[in-house]
């Protein structure tokens, strides 16, 4: 860790990326994983402020307690290469169909019903709270997945905890919290007007309720859909934000950050790709808003930016996703940056925030359609920046009478 090296970053061929051999220790240093080209501080030492009331007390020692967190949380990951089975039931049919989660199906997704801004119909209901799928490992039960909840069963199939599957659900939680973000009267005044930048409550909002519409069009539908589908994981700006990655190199603070991101995965040693082939991160890097999307099965980070530019500018967040995934992957990936050139550029300074929802759109309806019946439907491949301002503001902006 004492040489900085510079990250080479080449913009990827079609074929598939190799990946090395895992690690004998798998917390070891990321393999082959070198360091971005301008310096960053490594294992910033951060410390709480006192609070009112706890001068005299012992500082609080933020690195300490990351490491602290560390150690629990590597405790649940035991032999990344386990393979685990996925069962569906589907209510209609009342019968369990098996699926292997590492098969791949070179099927064509059926057409669906795309994600709409209406409440989904009442005789969905039942179907949502009765559908759900069972993981196994070594043909025992470990997760029972639906709409609303996680069940973990202990070795013996005993149920061990009750998660729920989302913090929010389909309604506002109340009238400033809307889809697990906090709105001011900023948030809604950049909605309602122009020529303002989106705050994260807002970019993050759009990408809960995303992932959340795409959990219910998943329960909603019947085995054969379900088994097709690749369901949406959409990491919210907060993940890298509070990662630094500008700034600092704390390989500890992105774990304990990433492993608590998935904290519903414990009991499958955080594989939540076995589960979610959709893996989406909102990124604000340096005030700027993009998104990345992470194909794992060929080790490839799709660039979805209105702002794109040399490869280079992303060599951090190569460097992010090779730590984290290094660790919990039966097989180190070496990413590879595939820049979406095609994505529409914006034309001014601050619609960076539109552009990025205008990506979680298509990378979410894609999964409901294939890339043809979207540009079909939407009359075009992405729909355009008004477009995207008309859905938010429909979205979001509550009725004050209401």
């Amino acid at each position: 860790m004492n040489k900085k090296e510079s990250i080479f970053i080449q913009e990827i061929p079609s074929q598939r990326v190799k990946t090395c051999e895992p690690s004998q220790n798998r917390y070891a240093e990321t393999q082959k994983c070198k360091y971005p080209s301008h310096p960053i501080k490594e294992n910033k030492k951060i410390k709480f402020l006192d609070p009112p009331g706890q001068q005299g007390r012992p500082e609080l020692d933020f690195q300490k307690l990351i490491s602290e967190k560390l150690i629990k949380y590597r405790e649940n990951i035991k032999n990344p290469e386990i393979n685990y089975d996925i069962q569906h039931y589907d209510h209609k049919k009342q019968k369990l169909q098996n699926q292997k989660m590492n098969e791949q199906e070179d099927l064509q997704f059926p057409k669906l019903v795309s994600i709409s801004l209406n409440k989904f119909p009442e005789e969905f209901e039942k179907s949502i709270q009765s559908n759900f799928d069972e993981i196994l490992e070594s043909n025992k039960l470990i997760m029972k997945i639906s709409f609303d909840k996680i069940e973990i069963y202990d070795k013996d199939g005993n149920l061990k905890e009750i998660k729920k599957s989302f913090p929010f659900s389909s309604k506002h939680q109340s009238k400033d919290i809307m889809y697990n973000a906090i709105f001011r009267s900023k948030d809604f005044l950049i909605l309602k007007s122009t020529g303002m930048w989106l705050t994260s409550n807002i970019v993050d909002s759009y990408a809960n309720y995303l992932r959340l519409a795409d959990e219910q069009k998943y329960f909603t539908s019947e085995v054969e859909v379900r088994k097709k589908h690749r369901r949406t994981y959409i990491f919210c700006s907060d993940y890298i934000t509070n990662c630094s990655i500008n700034t600092e190199f704390n390989k500890e603070k992105w774990l304990t950050l990433f492993y608590e991101q998935l904290s519903n995965f414990e009991s499958i040693q955080y594989q939540f790709w076995k589960i979610y082939q959709n893996i989406i991160f909102v990124v604000n890097q340096n005030f700027h808003w993009f998104c990345a999307k992470l194909d794992l099965e060929e080790s490839i980070i799709e660039i979805y930016d209105s702002l794109y530019s040399n490869p280079e500018k992303y060599e951090r967040l190569i460097l992010l996703f090779q730590t984290i995934f290094s660790e919990v992957m039966s097989t180190i990936p070496i990413f590879k940056i595939k820049i979406i050139r095609e994505f529409p550029r914006q034309s001014d300074y601050n619609s960076c925030g539109y552009f990025s929802c205008i990506a979680l759109n298509y990378l979410t309806e894609k999964q409901f359609n294939t890339e043809q019946q979207v540009e079909e439907k939407q009359g075009q491949k992405y729909i355009s920046k008004q477009e995207m301002k008309k859905i938010l503001r429909e979205l979001l902006i509550e009725d004050q009478n209401s």
